[in-house]
């Protein structure tokens, strides 16, 4: 049994910044357009927009060869912000985008909260968050995507492999081929005498 599961921030961080790969699967396994390659990953990738504001932290910050954003952040305990915060954060990711003098057109940002618990109060353990017009379900595509994983909410239509990782996040249920390998990659970062917890 390893110390720290892969839930623990910092094997969290560890095991997506070293293995790209880790990102294309998780964004693959919950976003409706799927992820080929990954051009670069951060670990606790800080923006501070002014001295004077309020900065924000990702603890995976990546982005593939088209210049869209993805952003995955473990969530294991309750935040009652946490709508303020999807929004601060999508705002920040926008604005890192741009420089003065330069036009409008924003690449795509994708960002997963992994949580192991309802932050939304929202049943459902998935719930991608979209613009619609009001008092109609159209829907508007402005290219900012947020989906927010609820580990212990209603898994129903859920395929095997979100269930399996879903299960992985609240229990630490190894079942099918992406745990096993966020396990061991996870014991790997739990060996290595450099990362400190």
């Amino acid at each position: 049994m390893i110390k720290y599961r892969f839930t623990n921030s910092i094997v969290f961080d560890e095991v997506l910044y070293r293995n790209p790969e880790v990102v294309i699967d998780i964004v693959n396994l919950f976003f409706d357009r799927k992820l080929h390659f990954i051009k670069s990953v951060e670990k606790e990738h800080d923006v501070k927009i002014t001295p004077k504001h309020r900065g924000v932290r990702f603890d995976i910050y990546a982005e593939d060869e088209e210049g869209n954003i993805y952003v995955l952040e473990m969530q294991m305990y309750k935040d009652k912000d946490i709508k303020s915060r999807i929004r601060l954060y999508q705002g920040i990711m926008d604005v890192e985008q741009k420089m003065k003098g330069e036009s409008y057109h924003l690449h795509d940002t994708i960002m997963i909260f992994i949580c192991d618990q309802d932050q939304l109060g929202d049943e459902d353990a998935v719930c991608e968050i979209v613009r619609t017009k009001k008092g109609t379900r159209k829907e508007f595509d402005f290219g900012d995507h947020c989906i927010v994983l609820n580990a212990s909410g209603n898994r129903e239509n859920l395929s095997l492999e979100q269930n399996a990782f879903l299960d992985y996040i609240r229990e630490g249920k190894v079942t099918d081929t992406l745990t096993e390998k966020l396990e061991k990659l996870s014991e790997k970062v739990n060996e290595d005498p450099s990362v400190k917890d």
